[in-house]
């Protein structure tokens, strides 16, 4: 992925943009009763049901004659460490505005560093001591809310928008509080059994009887304070069995082209994680991804896995000898994607660096190092004609014509060993497809790659492309629809011109239209330019992402996420 703060940030970044609708049944306005479980009533959009929201006196308090849920409740703050909070209560408009504190070094009480975050104690009966907090259980006047409850739905509007917003339930007894992050203005739902598991894929599902309070948090953070001013309108209780259709568009669920290239597939990132702990412990640290993670995309009819790892845990000294536990690890995962009929790319996720210091392959690494690496790995993997050999990921900051030496060793290293595998190539400056031919790294790739040697003229050249305005793919927007046809058609007819292959190994964006269609058409038009297009790999599933906003991984509770619906209309469908 490209620029220095996803550099810095990606296995840590798992926000996941919200701007969704929901979908209820048994709570129109015909139904004799909100809490009526057998009603089949039509279903029922978020704007509607918006129309009938929760509101509040002066005192933030709301009483149960004022919804149809009989829901009471009062609001209140808790404020972290260092931060502030003002809180504005206006009916159904609820503000907050102020800053949180900045976490310094690694304080002993870092747990109270939490930030700034307003509480909606729900069930509590008006001017009692708020001590034990009241779950939905304990809301005589409404006996079966614990059961009707499925969320709430609102709407963000913003003068200063934090970086994100948490969104949960909090529960009686549980502290891992699973949190819907908000990225931007606009419709938002948290629902008990869909939205907050996002944060967390293995964290167990909410307990409606149990749930407390719900908590608006802006959390603290190391980078610097966090100020935010924004409101929280027509806050409403969902009811009845509900989902959220996480807008997935019309047009995104026809059919599509079906496969159009030979290798379709994705990224399955966790075994890259932890960068800053190296080598650091599997399980904790990093994880490799497992059958639960594979199956989902061979069963979708993907038929190739990039797999990022780092190159300090299978070689944990330069020139030395595989880590055996590491090697097993890769192995066991290569075994298991290939047995299914999948290929697999190999991905060294290191930016051309080694080490917690970074040194840049050619300049503190040598560049026999790195064709050692290769060598070894070419001789364990030559028998397997599955497993596609990804020299590096994205290296950058470096003279283009340092990383080609670097590049050509390692072919040479892979070829002497006896490997006769595909083997794709990285350009300088993040590979990106739109900058082939910039000068702003050094030589462009569109010069300089043009001196890779391979005796067995079996190479590929790796070029990856996100849609928002610096293509790094850490803006929650995309610059038009068209961006990553447009920006591609310049490298595609460089392959082209100069008789080369290209693979797409990274690309995609939030679920959002306008990032869905982007990435509906980049696949579009990698299928119209099949005769130098060899495949693609969207960015990224995989056991870790959570919420990330560009994570494909399906939910915890199976549903597809947005961008793999899109992914769908490209693939064709493995048998059962």
């Amino acid at each position: 992925m490209n620029g220095a703060a996803r550099r810095r940030n990606r296995a840590f970044d798992l926000g996941f943009t919200m701007s969704v609708t929901v979908l209820v049944t048994g709570c129109g306005e015909e139904s004799s009763s909100p809490l009526d479980e057998t009603s089949q009533e039509p279903l029922v959009p978020l704007d509607e049901r918006l129309s009938a929201p929760l509101t509040a006196d002066a005192a933030g308090w709301i009483g149960a004659e004022t919804n149809a849920l009989g829901l009471q409740g009062v609001w209140s703050t808790r404020v972290g460490t260092g931060s502030r909070i003002e809180l504005r209560v206006e009916g159904a408009r609820v503000c907050m505005s102020g800053e949180t504190g900045q976490i310094m070094g690694n304080p002993p009480d870092i747990a109270s560093y939490f930030g700034a975050a307003a509480t909606l104690e729900f069930c509590r009966p008006p001017l009692e001591a708020a001590e034990e907090p009241h779950t939905l259980e304990d809301c005589p006047w409404s006996p079966a809310l614990e059961r009707a409850l499925v969320g709430v739905g609102f709407s963000v509007t913003a003068t200063t928008l934090p970086q994100q917003i948490r969104v949960g339930f909090r529960e009686a007894e549980r502290e891992d509080t699973p949190y819907v992050t908000v990225r931007q203005a606009g419709e938002v739902v948290a629902l008990f059994e869909d939205a907050l598991v996002r944060n967390n894929p293995a964290a167990a599902l909410p307990e409606p009887a149990r749930v407390h309070s719900l908590e608006l948090l802006v959390n603290s953070r190391r980078q610097a304070p966090q100020p935010f001013d924004f409101c929280v309108e027509n806050l409403s209780a969902l009811a009845g069995p509900g989902w959220v259709s996480k807008e997935i568009p019309e047009w995104a669920l026809e059919p599509g082209p079906g496969q159009q290239l030979d290798f379709v597939g994705v990224n399955l990132a966790g075994a890259e994680f932890g960068q800053q702990n190296l080598p650091g412990a599997h399980g904790t640290d990093y994880q490799y991804p497992g059958p639960s993670d594979i199956d989902p995309f061979a069963l979708a009819g993907m038929n190739v896995i990039r797999l990022p790892f780092r190159w300090e845990r299978l070689q944990q000294a330069l020139l030395a000898e595989f880590d055996p536990a590491e090697l097993q690890r890769l192995d066991e995962a290569v075994a298991y994607a290939t047995g299914k009929g999948m290929t697999v790319i190999l991905d060294p996720h290191n930016y051309a660096r080694y080490g917690v210091d970074a040194a840049i392959v050619g300049e503190g690494v040598p560049v026999d190092a790195f064709a050692d690496f290769w060598r070894r790995l070419g001789e364990h993997y030559a028998s397997n004609a599955r497993v596609f050999f990804g020299l590096v990921n994205e290296p950058n900051t470096m003279p283009t014509e340092t990383w080609l030496a670097a590049a050509n060793a390692a072919i040479a290293a892979i070829r002497g060993a006896g490997a006769s595998n595909l083997i794709l190539v990285p350009g300088n400056g993040w590979t990106g497809g739109h900058s082939w031919g910039a000068t702003y790294y050094g030589t462009p790739n569109s010069i300089a790659m043009r001196g890779v040697v391979d005796p067995m003229n079996n190479f590929a050249f790796e070029i990856h492309q996100y849609f928002d305005t610096d293509y790094s793919g850490t803006g929650s927007t995309c610059v038009r629809s068209s961006i990553g046809a447009d920006v591609l058609a310049g490298v595609t007819g460089w392959l082209r011109d100069n008789s080369y292959r290209g693979f797409l190994a990274e690309f995609g964006g939030p679920a959002n239209d306008v990032c869905l269609q982007a990435l509906d058409q980049t696949i579009a038009f990698l299928g119209q330019n099949a005769d130098v297009w060899m495949g693609w790999a969207a960015w990224a599933g995989g056991p870790r992402w959570g919420d990330y906003a560009l994570s494909v991984q399906p939910l915890a509770n199976g549903k597809d996420r947005p961008q793999l619906v899109v992914l769908r209309r490209h693939l064709t469908a493995a048998a059962p």
